[in-house]
């Protein structure tokens, strides 16, 4: 269930030290007797699509989304631009720097196929994420609004977007050598937030994979909430 309450129901614990997605700040909540009403609360399973509770206050297309299914963007929309942000350092760097050798970085064909199979992962990660929310948005425009199996499949593309940004991640960051494991590096700690990323439960690739699969053979998938 999702409720709202006012700051002085609970206390924030400083309790978020992590190697990843520090800045997150998502650190745990503490509440002792604390009554919330029902009009402050509502279920996530009544977030499959479609009219709730408070679509009479916002009516928009964006609040009628299956929340699990499709609106749960915050994780997969960072790992798409940590992963561009590091391709676009890598270039960068690659473009003036040279090997122990004396030879260009740039004249290797092993950087070009790294930095050509990144830079079409994160471009299908992009485009496979844009997809699917311009589809749900106007099916719910349309008033048609999904059945689980397609909601469960854009839960797992979701988990896919990740499972391709990590992977560009990885396959630039061996470029970076040991500039990369610097503290000042902005590439390791992109390494390190996009693994953070790929930690939620949410887009955790095999949970997801194996929700899809079960949904395809008209088995119950194991959370409800889709």
């Amino acid at each position: 269930r999702f409720a709202m309450l006012p700051k002085s129901d609970y206390e924030v614990i400083d309790d978020w030290f992590v190697t990843g997605l520090s800045a997150t700040g998502s650190r745990s909540v503490k509440m002792e007797q604390v009554f919330i009403p029902d009009y402050r609360m509502i279920s996530s399973l009544e977030m499959k699509g479609g009219p709730t509770p408070g679509s009479a206050i916002n009516p928009g297309p964006l609040y009628r989304l299956p929340f699990w299914g499709i609106a749960g963007r915050q994780f997969s929309a960072p790992a798409i631009g940590l992963a561009r942000g590091v391709l676009e350092l890598t270039e960068g760097d690659i473009e003036t720097r040279v090997g122990a050798g004396g030879a260009a970085l740039s004249d290797e064909p092993v950087v070009h196929l790294r930095l050509s199979e990144s830079d079409a992962e994160i471009t299908a990660a992009h485009t496979l994420a844009i997809r699917d929310c311009e589809t749900a948005t106007r099916m719910t425009e349309a008033e048609t609004f999904p059945d689980e199996l397609q909601r469960v499949r854009w839960k797992r593309n979701n988990a896919y977007v990740v499972l391709l940004c990590v992977r560009a991640v990885d396959r630039l960051y061996d470029l970076a050598g040991m500039r990369g494991m610097s503290p000042e590096s902005p590439i390791q700690r992109a390494w390190r937030d996009v693994h953070a990323v790929a930690c939620q439960v949410s887009v955790a690739w095999n949970a997801q994979a194996a929700n899809y699969g079960r949904a395809r053979f008209g088995l119950p998938i194991r959370d409800p909430r889709i």
